[in-house]
């Protein structure tokens, strides 16, 4: 298994963009990221305002170029086979895609899209799943970062990225108790 290889979906990537803390969650987190050329090509295409949330020379287009973020492809035509069933399933193409990459190579798979975890459970159930408070949980308790930082890449996360953690998140609660 490659325990630190890590395919990030649109929905945990977009996340981790808000935060304001992109390159900072990236390097400080015991993951090597990868984003699949599905999303790569079609999700993060309009990232500028995430973006003006990191610091020049760190945003999305950055971390590609820096090589902190891989864009990684289906590796053979099994896979695409595998993606259309997915995407008809599961009805986005980004999740299919880092499903199959994630399934192939035995990554582990970043993703809040609740389809695509039930799916993950049902399909691939020993495929490791994190999802966006469980990488900032991993960048806090990895990191030397204060709370007051924690607390405004959550506030970033809820408010540009939109998102709060499911009622059945495990780290639901210490998402909330860090930013009271």
């Amino acid at each position: 298994m490659n325990n630190n290889l890590l395919i990030i979906d649109a929905c945990c990537l977009i996340n981790i963009c808000a935060s304001g803390k992109l390159a900072e969650i990236i390097e400080g987190t015991p993951f090597d990221y990868l984003v699949s050329k599905t999303v790569h090509d079609t999700e993060m295409v309009d990232t500028e305002v995430i973006d003006s949330l990191n610091p020049i020379n760190m945003r999305y287009d950055d971390i590609i170029n820096n090589g902190l973020l891989k864009v990684v492809d289906f590796s053979d035509e099994s896979e695409i086979h595998k993606f259309l069933f997915y995407a008809q399933i599961i009805d986005g193409d980004g999740e299919a895609a880092s499903l199959v990459i994630a399934e192939g190579s035995d990554y582990i798979l970043a993703t809040d899209d609740k389809k695509a975890i039930k799916v993950t459970k049902e399909y691939a159930p020993n495929l490791q799943l994190l999802t966006t408070p469980e990488l900032m949980k991993s960048w806090f308790d990895t990191s030397d970062i204060t709370e007051q930082e924690i607390k405004e890449a959550l506030s970033n996360i809820t408010v540009y990225g939109r998102y709060k953690p499911s009622k059945n998140n495990p780290l639901k609660s210490w998402w909330e108790g860090i930013l009271k």
